[in-house]
């Protein structure tokens, strides 16, 4: 939402054009890449310029501190899952784990998939704060030296116990999330 109280058509615009250079691009993948780049950033100013409609939130709305970040979760979420189940990475990453020795046997390269995983792993972990980062969890909209620490400790056990894949994975910490503010008052 822009300042003025207006939401902006930057990023659908931006997103459009770029998803329609991508596949209007008859040529290489270099090229396909390169003109929904292009688009996009054609479209992100285009929408940017554009004023949009007026927008005014009630108190009820305000008092609300759900952010992108749920939005970002939820994304994570699916790449994670297309990239476990859909995605030759994915089928070694797994194999990683349920037979390291396997799995380099059969030409894993161990190290690279470890520093992958961690990777992967501390990226996930990561995410926890955007809420606090976005300005959802805090009074005055502005990143503070006291953020929550142990926000990603909350949900972590839950993935691991229930042995879900990636998708199922957002309902148990979800409902950690959503009980743990109402369960510490």
């Amino acid at each position: 939402m822009a300042p003025g109280g207006e939401l902006s058509f930057a990023l659908p615009l931006a997103l459009l054009l770029g998803l329609l250079g991508y596949f209007l691009v008859r040529k290489s993948l270099g090229h396909r890449v390169l003109a929904a780049f292009l688009l996009g950033a054609l479209g992100y100013g285009v929408g940017g310029v554009l004023p949009g409609p007026q927008v005014a939130f009630g108190p009820d709305l305000t008092s609300v501190r759900l952010n992108g970040a749920f939005l970002l979760a939820l994304l994570a979420l699916l790449f994670f899952h297309l990239y476990v189940f859909r995605h030759v990475g994915g089928y070694e990453l797994r194999a990683m784990g349920l037979a390291p020795k396997a799995a380099e046997y059969g030409g894993v390269d161990a190290g690279r998939k470890v520093v992958w995983i961690m990777f992967l792993a501390g990226a996930l972990a990561g995410l926890a704060a955007t809420h606090y980062v976005l300005g959802g969890g805090i009074d005055e909209y502005r990143l503070k030296q006291s953020l929550p620490y142990s926000v990603g400790f909350d949900a972590s056990p839950w993935p691991s116990w229930a042995r879900t894949p990636p998708l199922g994975w957002g309902l148990p910490p979800g409902f950690s999330a959503f009980s743990s503010p109402g369960g510490s008052r």
